[in-house]
């Protein structure tokens, strides 16, 4: 999982590995309170900080939740957001997801979002995503990207997602425990309310919450 110099394989080109590498710089960057990041506290409850920040460059309206996990940042990379058996059911807004291959450590997944309204579109995304560790923090970083299996749908508005990732840091004081900071930007396309808008992305802030909650009932057997 260090951060190793992938080779073009295939569908991953090496304009697809530099637009990762751009969003894992930005990840970097963005994932702190910093003043110049713009972050702006939303709700603070039940363990759970939830920020956003409305991102000049692209105009779209990003997510930030962070929660304390019990339990070490590798444990939450294999049962939790890389598991084969997707145990922890943590996001609400999918009705369908679908890995489409691994190139040299990027993951390629296609996802369908639950459709909010009879008025509005459903919305799919396929992204590919990377886990890179820089000593004890571990980074997972995706971005929206094409794949040749997964064309657009009819019906179906295909959304961009600007930058998603977790940074998962033991904490200074207790290296069993994990601070995870979920980061989302993302650009829904065509015409969306502002209301279904919020919801999704309030909703995928919420599933750091429900990852922290399923860890505790189901602690890491030694």
């Amino acid at each position: 999982m260090e951060a190793t110099k992938i080779e073009p394989k295939g569908n991953l080109t090496q304009d697809k590995i530099d637009k990762l590498d751009n969003k894992f710089k930005q990840l970097k960057k963005y994932h702190t309170l910093d003043a110049e990041n713009g972050w702006k506290l939303e709700s603070d409850k039940k363990g759970l900080k939830v920020y956003t920040r409305d991102d000049a460059e692209t105009g779209c309206k990003w997510v930030r939740g962070e929660t304390i996990v019990d339990t070490v940042p590798q444990d939450i990379i294999d049962r939790v957001l890389f598991s084969e058996t997707k145990e922890a059911k943590y996001d609400t807004t999918t009705e369908e997801s679908k890995a489409l291959e691994n190139i040299n450590g990027i993951y390629f997944h296609y996802s369908l979002g639950k459709k909010s309204s009879m008025f509005v579109a459903a919305r799919d995304t396929i992204t590919m995503t990377r886990v890179i560790k820089e000593g004890d923090i571990i980074y997972c970083i995706g971005t929206s990207v094409d794949h040749p299996d997964m064309p657009e749908r009819s019906g179906i508005v295909r959304a961009d997602i600007i930058i998603w990732g977790y940074v998962l840091t033991p904490l200074a004081e207790d290296p069993t425990k994990t601070n995870m900071v979920y980061i989302l930007g993302t650009d829904a396309k065509g015409s969306v309310p502002k209301t279904v808008v919020n919801w999704f992305i309030s909703e995928q802030a919420e599933g750091v919450a429900r990852i922290r909650d399923w860890i505790a009932a189901n602690p890491k057997k030694n």
